[in-house]
């Protein structure tokens, strides 16, 4: 059974349920730690919270976006904003900006608001004047610190001072103003924040709508500036057209560069003439190729009556059919009539005549053919030299033109400029105020608000709360890491790896002071300071059954742990018990057994060492409770010397067979080497532990010295015990006493 609880009791620590636990037993062991850091750090955050002004925060919201309605283009003359990033930017900046801080401060007259103007508050009384010391100090100090130096090289002009007044306001406000244009949108905030609600949004809304204004005043403005502009610059362009269109007029008379449907007259006579030159040509080239056909059909035998011009002429056609008509009427009549017939010689007579007036014909033909080609041949010379003379004006005319065409470019380009600036004119001219809108409009006024934005005086103490509490937890955390000593049998047993035999509480101290620990434990037997002394001795007994230890050595690693203490206490507890007893003050330099008995230091062990006292004078009875003891004596420099001696070790030896128990309090390890000489000459050491004060590592230098000087350890005691505190602590079997602690205080009378 006992082993399953053991099993049971490590799968639980194996499992952290322990660690869990001892958290919370350590946290609630410092529960004053954390209370304290929690109500100084809340303490002073509501104080804190008490002392500052609170502010109130009002918004009014602001979208960027140019005018959906326009009645003329007046974005070409005054363009609008654009809706990038850095548009947003740039207007937070403008509505943020000095200038419209001043306007917001003239317009609601800040300069007059004691809340802006110092000067206008009533001044706060000194600490010396709250307290009404001043009458208390000599007068010259009173003068000194009611008058005011005046240094007249610092005094400014009135103007001066109004001007620094109203910088002084604009910063305020502006200290109070905060724009913040939004990332996912084209609205800008307008956030100010100010001790008085109703303050903070007449103040917000005025700045959106001093932007707004400023907007419709910058456009109205540059609408005027650029009307005045234009009407300027169209003047100005009007008299430069006229000017041009003079200049062109004068230099085209002065170089004779007549403008006919918009060419010179030289051009167009020029045109006219190569026109006429081309016909003239064409009809000259017909010309010679008829004359030249007519002449050589002339060598040709009636070729010439072949030629176009002589087949196509009427007379000769005409001719011709009375030719043929007469030599038809010949053919008729060689059918009935002879060659002399007088009709036959009349009709061949007629034929004759006929032929001849067609070779005349033909003759005219060719002469008029060679007449018209010399006329041809002359229209073209003539038309020609005309040509030829009207070139040579028209080159000497040529600078005249370019000069002509530059004046017409510039006559051009000024009209079209005059026109441009004409229509704008006209536009701005007729551009009412009433129609100018701004790039950006108010889609939310600011309200009064209905509380403090800040301080959120809930959340600040409530975080102030949280904090301090995990600031003392921190503490408690770092307080037991810091924490040196050993508070529990298991700490020291896993450090040191020695048995604990017991532990010793510490003496609660009363109204009227308390009774020494070796004097309670005869006085109140049946406390727990006695019963842990009883279970010490029980503890040493059992460290060897069959043998128990005669001679208990008890030690420590320091002075001050209560090792004197507790081997009179143990000494005193074995008298009781009946046990033959006897305790040895060895602590042969500071000696303090002579002071619980109540006793002089006037004989003892340094004696029967150093000389040749007898022992039966150095033993002394402890008549309370039954056992005996042998004191120090007079201090002596070679204390060492005495107790490494033959005669010490004989002494012990000589003292083990007279009495049950011999129990010898030594030096602290640490402090002298007293104790090393001893160790192999007793049965067991015990070996003090102070509960809490004692570093770990000065036990442990202290358990490896005496490990080393070859001492029978039995075990540690771990000495002035605080058992309320202790309780806290749960290692091991302490946890069970402390559990259980309520529960068999009833076994303990007076406890």
């Amino acid at each position: 059974m006992l082993h399953d609880v053991q099993a049971l009791s490590t799968t639980v620590e194996e499992e952290g349920s322990l660690n869990m636990r001892d958290l919370l037993m350590t946290l609630w062991r410092r529960k004053l730690v954390i209370m304290g850091t929690a109500l100084i750090i809340t303490g002073f955050a509501v104080l804190m919270v008490m002392q500052i002004v609170p502010l109130y925060i009002a918004e009014a919201s602001l979208v960027i976006e140019p005018p959906q309605t326009n009645v003329i283009d007046i974005e070409s003359v005054t363009p609008g904003l654009s809706t990038d990033w850095f548009t947003q930017e740039t207007q937070a900046a403008i509505l943020g900006s000095r200038v419209l801080a001043e306007k917001v401060v003239d317009r609601l007259g800040l300069v007059n608001d004691p809340a802006f103007n110092p000067a206008l508050r009533t001044p706060e009384k000194s600490f010396v004047e709250r307290l009404e010391l001043s009458s208390l100090l000599p007068e010259s100090w009173q003068t000194a610190i009611s008058d005011e130096v005046v240094d007249p090289a610092k005094t400014v002009s009135a103007l001066e001072q109004r001007r620094k007044l109203r910088e002084q306001v604009t910063d305020a406000y502006l200290g109070q103003l905060s724009i913040e244009p939004s990332d996912s949108s084209r609205v800008i905030y307008v956030r100010v924040t100010s001790p008085d609600p109703k303050s903070a949004a007449k103040l917000a809304n005025t700045a959106a709508q001093v932007y707004i204004d400023d907007q419709v005043a910058s456009k109205s403005e540059q609408t005027e500036l650029a009307n005045a502009w234009l009407q300027d610059r169209a003047v100005e362009l009007k008299n430069r057209v006229e000017a041009s269109a003079r200049s062109m007029e004068t230099h085209r008379r002065k170089s004779g560069l007549a403008d006919v449907n918009g060419s010179s007259l030289l051009s167009q006579q020029m045109s006219e003439l190569n026109s006429q030159l081309i016909s003239t040509r064409a009809v000259r080239a017909e010309s010679e190729a008829r004359y030249a056909q007519l002449q050589n059909l002339l060598e040709i035998e009636d070729g010439v009556a072949s030629a176009a011009a002589v087949l196509q002429s009427p007379l000769i056609q005409n001719l011709r059919s009375q030719e043929a008509e007469v030599v038809r009427k010949i053919a008729e009549y060689k059918t009935q009539l002879r060659d002399a017939h007088p009709t036959m010689i009349l009709a061949r007579n007629e034929l004759k005549d006929l032929s001849s007036k067609i070779e005349s014909e033909v003759r005219k033909i060719v002469l008029n053919q060679g007449g018209e080609l010399k006329i041809a041949q002359l229209r073209v010379t003539n038309l020609e030299g005309e040509i030829a003379r009207l070139q040579t004006r028209i080159d000497s005319q040529t600078d005249a033109e370019i000069t002509l065409a530059a004046l017409e470019t510039e006559l051009e380009a000024n009209g079209k400029l005059y026109d441009t600036i004409l229509s704008r004119l006209k536009e701005t001219g007729v551009q009412d105020a009433s129609l100018v809108q701004a790039d950006a409009r108010i889609i939310s006024y600011a309200t009064v608000p209905a509380g403090p934005t800040f301080p959120r005086k809930r959340m600040i103490v409530s975080t102030a709360f949280i904090a301090s509490t995990f600031l003392g937890i921190l503490i408690v955390m770092l307080l037991e890491q810091l924490d040196s000593g050993f508070r529990s049998r298991d700490q020291i047993e896993a450090a040191t790896g020695v048995t604990v035999l017991g532990m010793v509480p510490r003496l609660r101290s009363g109204w009227f002071g308390s009774a020494e620990p070796h004097d309670d434990i005869l006085d109140r037997p049946n406390t727990v300071l006695g019963e842990s002394f009883r279970t010490l001795r029980t503890a040493l007994l059992l460290s060897n059954v069959d043998d128990p230890p005669r001679t208990v050595l008890v030690t420590s690693s320091v002075p001050g742990e209560g090792k004197s203490t507790t081997a009179l206490s143990l000494a005193r507890t074995a008298a009781k018990a009946d046990q033959n007893c006897l305790i040895i003050d060895a602590d042969l330099r500071h000696p303090s057994l002579h002071r619980a008995f109540g006793v002089e230091n006037d004989i003892g062990l340094i004696d029967y060492l150093s000389t040749d006292t007898p022992l039966e004078e150095i033993i002394q009875i402890d008549f309370r409770s039954g056992a005996h003891y042998i004191l120090a004596g007079q201090a002596v420099p070679h204390t060492t010397d005495l107790l490494g001696s033959v005669k010490m070790r004989a002494l012990i030896a000589a003292l083990r067979e007279i009495y049950d128990l011999v129990v010898i309090d030594t030096p602290p390890v640490l402090a002298l080497s007293d104790t090393l000489v001893l160790l192999r000459s007793v049965d067991k050491t015990v070996f003090l532990v102070q509960w809490e004060k004692t570093r770990r590592e000065t036990v442990i230098a202290g358990l490896r010295q005496v490990l080393d000087a070859g001492a029978d350890l039995a075990g540690i005691v771990l000495a002035q015990v605080d058992l309320k505190r202790q309780a806290q602590y749960r290692y091991g079997g302490d946890a069970y006493n402390a559990y259980y602690n309520n529960a068999y205080q009833k076994y303990y009378a007076n406890g």
